[in-house]
């Protein structure tokens, strides 16, 4: 079952504010949270980061489709 995660509950991942820009990395969580109970927003901002599809911009939308892929779907 997915799970509700507030986006301003997660801080700053690398400088960029969650409350401002977390919006595709807390919908991700929510999604793939049905295969890892252990996901959050932070978690997936930071992979998404490191792979350079997270910046105070938001989230690429080659950012979704790979961190999708990177979590098993």
């Amino acid at each position: 079952m997915s799970k509700t995660f507030k986006q301003a509950n997660y801080g700053y991942v690398g400088g960029v504010s969650m409350a401002n820009a977390g919006c595709g990395p807390s919908a991700l969580a929510a999604i793939i949270y049905n295969k890892d109970t252990g996901v959050t927003p932070a978690k997936v901002a930071d992979w998404l980061r490191k792979n350079g599809y997270f910046s105070e911009n938001g989230t690429t939308r080659t950012g979704v489709t790979r961190a999708l892929a990177h979590y098993g779907f």
